[in-house]
C-alpha cells in the first residue's frame, strides 16, 4: 500500500521538476510556460444506495461511498473548444470498484475541481467495502464555456490487487514480469463523461 501511495505521489509531482530550466545560472523556475497551466487536480465523491432485488421488502443496506483523486497533464495536444486536449491521467480510487467507476470526473477550465454524486446501482455484496486502487491512464477532454458543455474519454488500467505484486521478487529474478503483472490484477478501464452546466 505505501509503495502505491508513493508511486502515485511521485508520478504526480515529478513531472513539476520540468518546469525548472537551466538557463546557466543554475535551476530557475521558467515564468514563460507555469506548470499550473497544464496540470488539473480532480477529487470526486459519490454515495451509492445499493438496489437489492432479492430483497424488495426489507430495509435496503447501508449506502456506500467512494472517492477518487486524479492529477492530469495536459500535452496542449489537438485542443478543440476553450481548452483540454490529450492528456495523462493518473489516480488513486479509495471505495468499492463498483462505486468508483461510477464517479463522475468534474470537467472544464479550473486547475482544481471538485465534484459529489449520490446514485443508486445494483452493487456485489461480495466486493470487499474499501480498497485502494491505483489508476494510469489517458484521456482526452475539452469544453465551451459559453455552452456550458464538456466532453471526456478515457482509457486505462485499473490494479484491482496492487498489493499483491512484490516489487523485490520482481528485481530479483524470482517472480517473472507476466506474474506480477497477474498477481496485481489490472483491469482495462474506459470512461466516457459528458457535462454540462447551467
Amino acid at each position: 500500500m505505501r509503495i502505491v501511495l508513493l508511486a502515485t505521489v511521485l508520478a504526480t509531482l515529478l513531472p513539476l521538476a520540468a518546469t525548472a530550466a537551466d538557463g546557466g545560472q543554475g535551476l530557475r523556475w521558467d515564468n514563460a510556460n507555469p506548470a499550473w497551466s497544464t496540470w488539473q487536480a480532480r477529487l470526486s465523491v459519490t454515495s451509492t444506495l445499493p438496489l437489492d432485488s432479492t430483497r424488495p421488502n426489507l430495509t435496503p443496506p447501508a449506502a456506500r461511498a467512494a472517492l477518487r483523486l486524479s492529477s492530469d497533464r495536459y500535452f496542449n495536444l489537438a485542443p478543440l473548444g476553450d481548452g483540454g486536449g490529450l492528456r495523462a491521467t493518473t489516480a488513486l480510487w479509495l471505495g468499492p470498484k463498483t462505486v468508483a467507476l461510477g464517479s463522475a470526473a468534474a470537467i472544464g477550465p479550473e486547475a482544481w475541481n471538485i465534484s459529489a454524486g449520490q446514485s443508486a446501482a445494483l452493487i456485489d455484496n461480495s466486493e470487499q467495502a474499501a480498497t485502494a486502487m491505483p489508476y494510469l491512464g489517458l484521456g482526452y477532454s475539452t469544453w465551451w464555456r459559453k455552452l456550458g458543455l464538456g466532453i471526456s474519454a478515457d482509457v486505462g488500467v485499473l490494479a484491482q490487487r496492487p498489493g499483491g505484486a512484490s516489487l523485490g521478487r520482481l528485481l530479483s529474478g524470482s517472480d517473472s514480469l507476466d506474474l506480477t503483472l497477474r498477481s496485481m490484477q489490472l483491469s482495462p478501464v474506459f470512461q466516457l463523461n459528458l457535462s454540462y452546466s447551467f
